[in-house]
């Protein structure tokens, strides 16, 4: 397992397509999964297990703050990017081996749908299923743990999304932050690297 690893490490990297199906099959598994582990079927009906979950409706204030946060996120990480690079350019240059493109889509298209499936896949698993068990700062590590993609600076900015999504779920819903996330992820597919 090790091996396999240490390969991965040394690989000159590729272009890694994202088909249509991908968003979708993440997010008819995530969701699924979230209600599930709230009890839906099982203690609580559909209703009682998305107000578990976190998801309610959202005042349209909440919608604009949701994009102050998602352009926070963008600035942060752009920030952040340049710093790794400056400072650790071999991790920097790692993490940019592997790209990602859409296949046989615009990304205009695959964009919001990946956006669509991570942000509310992932917030609806993280955010509304396990924070309100396992609280901020573990769900914030599980969730930086998933996206193994990165070398340990951008885990570490994961993470600290993590956290924040966490806090803004904990003083707002799951509603909100998944539009935040969605935002962000849109964003970070569409605005070119500098």
């Amino acid at each position: 397992m090790a091996g396999s690893f240490v390969l991965l490490y040394d690989d000159p990297g590729e272009t890694i397509p994202i088909y249509l199906s991908d968003p979708v099959v993440s997010l008819l598994t995530d969701v699924p999964l979230a209600l599930a582990g709230v009890g839906w079927l099982m203690t609580r009906n559909f209703s009682m297990a998305l107000g578990r979950l976190g998801f309610v409706p959202i005042t349209r204030r909440q919608v604009a703050w949701a994009g102050v946060v998602a352009a926070a996120f963008v600035v942060a990480a752009g920030l952040l990017d340049h710093v790794e690079a400056w400072l650790l350019p071999e991790i920097y240059e790692r993490e940019g081996r592997f790209s990602l493109k859409f296949a046989n889509v615009s990304p205009w298209l695959g964009a919001p749908l990946v956006a669509v499936a991570a942000g509310v896949g992932e917030e609806a698993v993280f955010r509304g299923a396990m924070q309100p068990r396992f609280g901020v700062p573990l769900t914030a590590l599980l969730f930086a743990a998933v996206h193994v993609q990165y070398e340990i600076p951008g885990i570490i900015l994961i993470f600290l999304i993590g956290v924040v999504l966490g806090v803004l779920r904990d003083r707002t819903s799951t509603t909100f932050t998944a539009l935040a996330h969605m935002l962000y992820d849109i964003a970070a597919f569409l605005i070119p690297d500098a």
